[in-house]
């Protein structure tokens, strides 16, 4: 199939070929014309020239051949040269024909000798664009190749230092210090760091440096920077904002770990760290939400259990909080931690024997934390091992010559064995190493009471109550103390604040029972003795005391049993001083009644 262009130029030579072929036509067409002419112009002549003859035949002949000779001879040259002429027209026409054909002819061959030039042309030039175009290719190729390597090895530059900035933050920073030291030799040389990293570099250096301001605005800077260009690194940057806070702004940490949060959803040691922070700010339950989703995004660290189960403990939730020590040890079996915290919630379940096999462990894997001796004594202590109790807190005033508590845990045992003059001198250590623990002024003024002090016993009470209005058991030994110095009614008041306080304090029904009893409200008294022995049945001071008064008020049958249960709990708790009492009481019972 011929395409249109080419279709429109074979018709133009068509059309052109077409002139020289009509102007031939033209030229025969008027040489004939001119023939024919000429040829009827001789037969006319010679039909003219046959009448005159006839018409003279009478001449003579030989005159008449003559004139016939001559008449033909004239009428051939004429029409020789009529010939001639015409002959002469049309061979002037047809080289006139001629000549324009080969004139067009050899425009058209310069037409094609000039396209075929322009062909070659073209075709070299094509050639040479080709070669070239090739060439290009090559280096095109060539150069993409290099680049291709010096991709990869930028690529494995950049996958090398992703590695070293992964992580790298301000508390990698500071719990692997050799490790970050060598990182930043290795940004130091890295032809590739860009600003950034140089930034990265100045911040963790300036922490090294223990400038942890200033770390921090460099952190919070790269922060700002690489926000929406690069949220893993601004959420690592954010991160360690909250990390440097000093602990006075722990909801300016919390704010940033929440930031750091949103940029990277799945920031395991962001929500790890935020959960620490609530937990330090009293906020267990967001501390708890926190933890449960660091739990989800890493089952595997043991911190995160151990956390949760102090929020649990917090809470109230000891099983739940064990349940989470048992993990956190099941994946270290060698954090001490969290056996210590795991015989705390058993101490306060009563599992104290369980409590203490869990300190045992603890004082194994670290014998330098205090705690766990300091609990393990406080639970030998509620065992009744008070000499035992007494050695574990030494030790933790060997470690901790500062810890407050372990000094007034001590006085307290002391004050068990009777020892109330050491005890005295463990509660002011307590209270010089803390003003303000309201528990070592309170167990002082116990102290106090003991050895008849009554009045500086007092003083003690009002400051812990100063201290801790919500202190009962202090209401409950001043009221004792001013019951001591005869102040009944003043007395009733503290017991009334203490019940009010806890109404399950069996301590204070006993106590303003027998103040009552004093006053001569036996009734009343025995009302208080009722209650205390519902709340603390085996309570043998209670029974004694309810005895007595339903004695006097003749109830002598109801009093009898009243004193012989009293024996029995007393004889159960091995309280031989009570033992020789309450059977002095009953001797004499017997012998008054009869029985």
């Amino acid at each position: 199939m011929i395409e249109p262009r080419i279709k429109i130029r074979l018709a133009v030579v068509a059309m052109v070929a077409l002139v020289p072929m009509t102007a031939f036509l033209q030229a025969s067409e008027s040489a004939i014309e001119v023939t024919s002419s000429a040829a009827g112009i001789s037969v006319s002549n010679l039909q003219q020239s046959s009448a005159e003859n006839n018409t003279n035949s009478e001449n003579s002949e030989g005159t008449n051949i003559h004139t016939l000779h001559n008449t033909a001879t004239n009428s051939d040259v004429e029409i020789q040269s009529k010939l001639l002429d015409l002959w002469t027209l049309f061979s002037d026409r047809w080289m006139d024909y001629i000549s324009l054909v080969l004139q067009f002819v050899g425009v058209i061959a310069t037409i094609l000798s000039v396209l075929i030039l322009i062909v070659h042309i073209k075709e070299n030039k094509k050639q040479d664009i080709y070669k070239e175009a090739k060439t290009s290719a090559k280096n095109a190729a060539d150069a993409a190749a290099t680049a291709q390597r010096h991709l990869k090895k930028i690529q494995k530059l950049e996958h090398k230092a992703n590695k070293i900035y992964q992580g790298m933050n301000a508390q990698s920073t500071g719990e692997n210090p050799a490790e970050t030291t060598q990182k930043l030799q290795t940004i130091q040389i890295d032809p590739y760091a860009t600003p950034i990293d140089e930034e990265n570099y100045d911040a963790v250096s300036l922490q090294q440096h223990n400038k942890r301001e200033d770390a921090s605005k460099k952190w919070h800077a790269i922060a700002q920077i690489t926000e929406g260009s690069d949220d893993a690194l601004a959420a690592h940057a954010y991160f360690s904002v909250a990390y440097l806070s000093p602990a006075k702004e722990r909801d300016k940490a919390i704010d940033c770990y929440g930031r750091a949060i949103q940029l990277k959803p799945n920031f395991f040691e962001a929500y790890y760290n935020r959960a620490v922070a609530k937990f330090k700010l009293g906020l267990t339950k967001d501390a708890l939400a926190d933890y449960d989703r660091a739990i989800e995004l890493n089952s595997e660290d043991a911190r995160a259990y151990a956390n949760r189960g102090s929020a649990k403990f917090q809470l109230g939730r000891l099983e739940d909080a064990i349940v989470d020590y048992d993990r956190a040890i099941e994946l270290n079996p060698d954090m001490a931690e969290a056996y210590a915290n795991r015989g705390s919630a058993k101490a306060e379940l009563g599992r104290l024997e369980d409590a203490i096999v869990d300190y045992d462990r603890t004082t194994e894997l670290n014998p330098d934390l205090v705690e766990a001796y300091a609990n393990r004594g406080s639970a030998k202590a509620e065992l009744g091992r008070l000499e035992d109790a007494i050695v574990d807190y030494d030790g933790a005033t060997e470690l901790n010559p500062d810890l407050a508590e372990a000094y007034a845990n001590r006085g307290s045992a002391k004050a068990e064995l009777g020892r109330h003059d050491d005890a005295i001198v463990d509660y002011d250590r307590a209270i010089e190493l803390n003003p303000d623990l309201a528990e070592a002024y309170a167990n002082r003024g116990n102290a106090k009471a003991e050895l008849g002090r009554h009045d500086d016993a007092i003083v003690d009470y009002d400051r812990a109550i100063e201290l801790n209005p919500d202190l009962a058991l202090a209401y409950s030994n001043r009221g004792n103390a001013k019951a001591e110095l005869s102040r009944h009614d003043d007395a009733i008041v503290d017991y009334d604040r203490a019940i009010e306080l806890n109404p399950d304090l069996a301590l204070a029904y006993l106590n303003r029972g027998g103040t009552k009893a004093e006053l001569g409200r036996h009734d009343d008294a025995i009302v208080d003795y009722d209650r205390a022995i519902e709340l603390n049945p085996e309570d043998a001071d209670a029974h004694k005391n309810r005895a007595l008064v339903k004695m006097i008020l003749g109830f002598h049958v109801e009093a009898k049993l009243d004193f012989e249960t009293a024996l029995e709990l007393a004889q159960y708790t091995n309280r031989a001083d009570l033992v020789n009492k309450l059977e002095q009481i009953l001797h004499i019972f017997s012998a008054t009644n009869g029985d």
